[in-house]
């Protein structure tokens, strides 16, 4: 069951000075984030989406009136995105089930009922694409080579959590079909569903992101899914961080 605020209009409702929250005891918020304020649980999601860029990215790519999938919605930031650049509905699915670490907006969305937005756990991305009807694939993917990449280190240390111990909880506790940081394994599959995607005359917008790995030691560390996809697809940058518009197959 979908956790979500106590009521329909508890979005904002932390207020007043921010403080360092302790761990009770031998328990990390990690294993139990209701020690964290519902307001702030996406933090510690492993691989948060930038709801900023991803709204900025939802209203160049226009989809005002789309009906959109994201099959790897995570706390659901792309969800919100879309709703907030106009479309018609938006759809989430994923592999994990993350709904202890939604975003404020959309628990509450779900909770009252709202027919713009539905999300599905446990659900494998191909076949997400496969079984829901959408005319736009609007997402941010795993990161192929990281378990814990883009989690604000101020939310770290509000929590009283280590990097290294984010890093390890989340690797020793996603589901072994997760793609995250599975490096080649997850490019080849995400490269082999968006194909899948213009197969079935769907528009794909994605964050085709660069990531330095698990060390940052050299710039030849650098991973660049942007320069994976190159050599696949067609691309149109949508000049909002990595974002990009898949045009089609070379």
């Amino acid at each position: 069951m979908l956790a979500a605020p106590d009521s329909c209009r508890e979005v904002h409702a932390l207020k007043g000075k921010r403080r360092t929250l302790k761990p009770r005891g031998n328990i990390s918020p990690l294993e139990d984030p209701r020690l964290v304020p519902r307001n702030y649980r996406y933090t510690l999601h492993p691989q948060p989406t930038s709801l900023r860029l991803a709204t900025l990215a939802a209203r160049k790519a226009g989809l005002r009136g789309e009906v959109v999938l994201d099959p790897f919605c995570g706390t659901g930031a792309c969800l919100i995105a879309a709703l907030r650049a106009g479309a018609r509905e938006a759809i989430g699915a994923d592999i994990e089930d993350w709904s202890g670490y939604l975003r404020p907006e959309l628990a509450t969305m779900l909770a009252c009922g709202s027919p713009k937005v539905r999300v599905l756990w446990g659900l494998d991305a191909r076949e997400a694409c496969g079984r829901i009807e959408h005319t736009v694939l609007f997402t941010d993917p795993p990161n192929p080579w990281d378990v814990a990449g883009g989690v604000p280190l101020s939310s770290l240390r509000k929590f009283s959590i280590g990097f290294t111990e984010l890093r390890r909880y989340w690797s020793q506790n996603i589901r072994p079909e997760n793609l995250m940081g599975k490096g080649k394994t997850c490019v080849l599959y995400l490269i082999r569903l968006v194909r899948a995607e213009f197969e079935r005359g769907v528009r794909v917008v994605m964050n085709l992101l660069r990531s330095w790995g698990n060390i940052i030691r050299s710039k030849r560390d650098k991973h660049d899914l942007a320069r994976a996809f190159a050599g696949v697809f067609r691309l149109r940058p949508l000049g909002v961080g990595y974002w990009h518009e898949v045009t089609g197959v070379r």
